[in-house]
């Protein structure tokens, strides 16, 4: 029985990168043995089926039993569950993965939204994108963390419009403390929080003004024109400079001024 191994690596794998980041934090000698264990990720990959896969104790693969199969090292989903199991690190993801090709990675990632967006949704697992469990529910953000905002505008959007709503069957899993709900909340105001890292993902907000009162003061966010037809942005800001690339970093929202520009 392979028993979660290949979730258990690469979550571990997560784990350990931000506990690095606390240990860098804190003068701690422990960062550097840390960074290194996160990156063991890596050992799940298998470039013979171009996924994350389990391996025995003398290194050789398992026997694959498919892209869409529930396998036993998997917990709780697929192959394609736990695929990008890395936003911390996209750029070694890109380089193990398509032997450092950025634009052969957003292509996978291209055709694989395109099959999101035509598997029917109904009460059994997705196949692909499974919006209810968490294992990915950071996908949307990877484009924006490869560099191409246009596939995380387009994704964020489309799971804010066909997995939420306003019946008692709103949401597309158990709520998990909040975890849904939470997502929705940040997709909304254009932010996605990588989990253990000071770095988010920009999305799209739905909203033209949002006001976050925090303990450094107001936060806004300006986005005007945005609308269901508007959800591509041109460029951002933060106090009147403007961000390279498609990330912020915690410490420069606190009580800054970000204006998206959105384009049509």
């Amino acid at each position: 029985s392979a028993g979660g191994s290949t979730s258990r690596t690469v979550e571990f794998a997560w784990s350990d990168h931000a506990l690095s980041l606390w240990a860098a934090a804190l003068g701690s000698p422990e960062e550097a043995g840390l960074a290194a264990l996160s990156g063991n990720w890596a050992n799940a990959w298998d470039p013979a089926v171009q996924f994350m896969h389990a391996r025995h104790a003398d290194g050789t693969f398992t026997e694959f039993e498919g892209d869409l199969a529930w396998e036993d090292s998997f917990v709780e989903g697929n192959a394609w569950h736990y695929l990008w199991y890395v936003p911390f690190d996209v750029d070694g993801m890109i380089d193990v993965q398509h032997g450092g090709d950025r634009e052969a990675f957003l292509s996978r990632l291209e055709t694989y939204w395109s099959n999101v967006y035509a598997e029917e949704d109904d009460f059994m697992p997705d196949d692909w994108y499974w919006h209810g469990n968490e294992p990915v529910m950071h996908y949307a953000a990877l484009g924006s963390l490869a560099g191409d905002h246009r596939l995380t505008a387009e994704a964020s959007r489309w799971i804010l419009e066909h997995r939420y709503d306003d019946t008692t069957e709103g949401l597309d899993g158990n709520d998990d403390g909040g975890t849904l709900s939470a997502w929705y909340l940040f997709q909304a105001i254009g932010l996605y929080p990588v989990a253990g890292t000071p770095v988010y993902a920009l999305t799209s907000p739905i909203f033209e003004r949002i006001e976050i009162d925090g303990a450094e003061g107001m936060t806004v966010i300006d986005a005007v024109g945005s609308s269901a037809q508007t959800f591509n942005i041109s460029g951002i800001s933060v106090d009147g400079k403007p961000l390279s690339g498609w990330t912020i970093e915690h410490q420069q929202l606190k009580g800054g001024h970000v204006v998206f520009d959105m384009a049509p």
